[in-house]
């Protein structure tokens, strides 16, 4: 969107005007790679929010959040190399992202009482969003 290009053309003129953007390493990088790291961020994050969605919804099973800790370990990893290379808005963002779901997650692979709208249904059951089809009852 426009605001988000103004932002981060903001965001980009503050980091130069305290000595440019920089990598821990020391090194300068080059807008395009600003770019493509806060872009990689971005795509990421979309990925971080399909998982949580699937796997760690208001149905949960316990293959599905063992599934969304395994694919939030490998987002880890790529968050936290993106965020060393280039400290933006957009690679902090996903790098604390990614570390709040993987808490949720392993919260909920922890708690296995129902409760609320969110509960666990049993790998064994069959469970369907479809509205017309039964639903797995709340345990």
């Amino acid at each position: 969107s426009e605001e988000g290009r103004m932002l981060q053309e903001q965001s980009r003129n503050l980091l130069q005007g305290i000595g440019g953007t920089t990598s821990r390493a020391g090194s300068s990088l080059e807008p395009n790679q600003i770019d493509n790291a806060a872009h990689r961020a971005v795509q990421l994050l979309g990925q971080l929010r399909r998982v949580m969605w699937d796997n760690v919804g208001l149905v949960r099973t316990p293959s599905g959040l063992a599934t969304a800790l395994d694919v939030l370990a490998d987002l880890r990893e790529e968050a936290f190399d993106l965020y060393k290379i280039c400290p933006t808005l957009e690679t902090t963002a996903l790098r604390d992202a990614v570390c709040a779901g993987e808490e949720v997650t392993k919260a909920s692979a922890a708690n296995s009482q129902s409760a609320g709208a969110h509960y666990i249904v049993p790998d064994s059951e069959e469970f369907s969003d479809d509205e017309e089809a039964p639903v797995a009852a709340a345990r």
